[in-house]
């Protein structure tokens, strides 16, 4: 009798594994699903699919074999789904997107100039990137940031070339430090930025004196590059960088002697490509803190 039950338990396992699913298509639907993640679709129209076919894999496991095929076959519906989306898209709005991608580039070629259309054209980059790998929902989306950027650029524009000639010159900045406590203190801070008219910029700030209780400085750096202004923003793109002097001395009290550690660095004149000594100085700013020359 114990013999019979156990072959009659062992039957019944095969018969509900036979109703379930198999791992190959467990395999394929999860080869479908990632071919339709990396097509760009957005997460909202696969996240049915995604979670459905997670749960028929956990079933499964769990030899419920029943439930696993129930899950699968949601999954499947939600695929199908999606695939439908995709299709469509790529018939009707493709052809769209690349007209609307046309039409872009040439208002920014024909309304943007400078930094206005180097922002323009980053964005339409990544558009047209888009475009060419058909995630075309997601180069919609990029195609409604492109037209308010354009949008914004173009008052951008205008509101620079309002201040562009009135930023032309030289601008200093001049700082002196002193304290009531310590009158040894005694430094004098300038910042000089010039725009030329042909587009080269400069900026130099050097330091000389005891600006602190414990710290005398004497350096002078010189930036080379070119500027321009976007918005109200102006931008020094600096190709060459030197430091001219950089010599410091800080104070040390040990043991009740005070002792003041040269810490002297070497000149170095270098051509810069990273951007790194990159400026930035909306012109509110200038006005407020340097003087024209």
């Amino acid at each position: 009798m114990k013999k019979r039950v156990l072959i009659s338990a062992v039957v019944l396992t095969a018969v509900l594994s036979g109703c379930g699913v198999n791992k190959t298509q467990l395999d394929k639907a999860s080869e479908r699903l990632d071919k339709l993640t990396s097509s760009g679709l957005p997460d909202s129209l696969l996240i049915d699919a995604k979670s459905e076919l997670f749960d028929a894999k956990q079933a499964k496991k769990d030899n419920q074999g029943g439930i696993a095929k129930e899950c699968y076959k949601r999954a499947i519906v939600a695929m199908e789904h999606a695939e439908e989306v995709l299709a469509k898209s790529l018939s009707e709005k493709k052809p769209q997107m690349i007209n609307k991608l046309t039409s872009l580039k040439e208002s920014a070629k024909t309304e943007l100039t400078g930094l206005h259309q180097t922002a323009m054209n980053t964005v339409l980059d990544s558009l047209s990137k888009l475009i060419e790998k058909e995630w075309i929902l997601e180069a919609e989306k990029q195609s409604t940031i492109a037209d308010s950027l354009l949008t914004s650029l173009k008052a951008q524009q205008v509101q620079a070339n309002q201040i562009r000639s009135t930023v032309t010159g030289a601008w200093k900045f001049e700082k002196q430090y002193t304290s009531s406590v310590n009158f040894l203190v005694n430094a004098k801070e300038e910042k000089i930025f010039t725009f030329f008219a042909d587009g080269k910029a400069t900026f130099v700030e050097q330091k000389q004196g005891q600006s602190s209780h414990d710290l005398k400085e004497d350096y002078r750096y010189e930036s080379y590059g070119t500027w321009d202004i976007k918005g109200d923003t102006i931008h020094v793109k600096t190709n060459r960088f030197a430091a001219v002097r950089q010599n410091f001395m800080e104070r040390h009290v040990k043991d009740g002697k005070e002792t003041w550690e040269t810490q002297n660095k070497p000149a170095y004149d270098s051509t810069i490509t990273d951007g790194s000594q990159d400026r930035f100085v909306a012109f509110t700013i200038l006005k407020e803190d340097f003087k024209k020359q």
